[in-house]
């Protein structure tokens, strides 16, 4: 009889398993798209996590919490941005409980963030960050002598070896880049010229603009600032990361 009693009793374990998938299935996960302009392109990565979290939570939005003795909200960016960056077409990932629409969201992290952090669209995400192989950029260079610049960029690039020195997790190694560029294009504007590149971004290995103006300082001194301009993020098939 008491075997019995205690074959029929409520299994703790199983009760906890059943509550868990309940709030999993109460769950799930968004990608809000945002722009890093401004002023906004001077913060860094920790304190733009935190700016968005606070934003969250006073504009009463759902967020799903860890679970544990630090307890946070679950936020992922797909690839930071480097400081200094403008990003035009960022993401990042939260969990949220409860119901409450895309649109909804979006109304609210538009009201609750600074201006400099414009958001765009809200949408369940398709593509894992994972799937990041690429990033287009635009560099902007105001110069007084844009046709001289420019040839001079369209020189470099006719080298088959661009050298520079690379800081990785094992030290500073040289790394040629000149076969990780997959496109480079150059045009003239009002104020000086305006470079469109791809280059490998994600996990992997990511490849920062910023060493081509170093190439160029190498090669004919360069000395000018670029304004950089981070547009897109593409997955190995050159499709566009959603």
């Amino acid at each position: 009889i008491a075997r019995r009693q205690r074959q029929t009793a409520e299994n703790p374990v199983l009760h906890a398993g059943q509550h868990a998938l309940e709030e999993e299935s109460a769950m799930r996960s968004v990608r809000v798209w945002f722009q890093k302009i401004g002023a906004a392109r001077y913060i860094s990565h920790l304190d733009l996590s935190r700016c968005i979290a606070r934003a969250a939570q006073r504009a009463k939005i759902p967020l799903w919490y860890t679970k544990g003795f630090n307890t946070h909200a679950y936020l992922t960016f797909a690839l930071p941005l480097s400081l200094g960056f403008y990003g035009l077409h960022e993401s990042f990932d939260f969990r949220i409980e409860g119901e409450i629409s895309n649109e909804e969201i979006k109304e609210r992290l538009k009201k609750a963030l600074p201006r400099d952090l414009p958001i765009l669209d809200v949408t369940e995400p398709v593509m894992k960050a994972s799937a990041i192989t690429f990033a287009s950029y635009e560099m902007k260079i105001d110069c007084d002598n844009p046709d001289e610049l420019s040839e001079q960029f369209q020189n470099m690039m006719k080298k088959e070896h661009l050298v520079v020195p690379k800081h990785t997790k094992s030290g500073w190694i040289d790394l040629d880049i000149r076969s990780e560029i997959q496109k480079f294009s150059i045009e003239k504007t009002e104020t000086g010229i305006l470079i469109d590149v791809l280059l490998p971004a994600g996990n992997q290995f990511n490849l920062n603009p910023s060493l081509i103006l170093t190439c160029a300082e190498k090669e004919f001194s360069f000395s000018k600032q670029a304004e950089i301009v981070r547009t897109e993020l593409y997955d190995s098939s050159f499709k566009r990361f959603v």
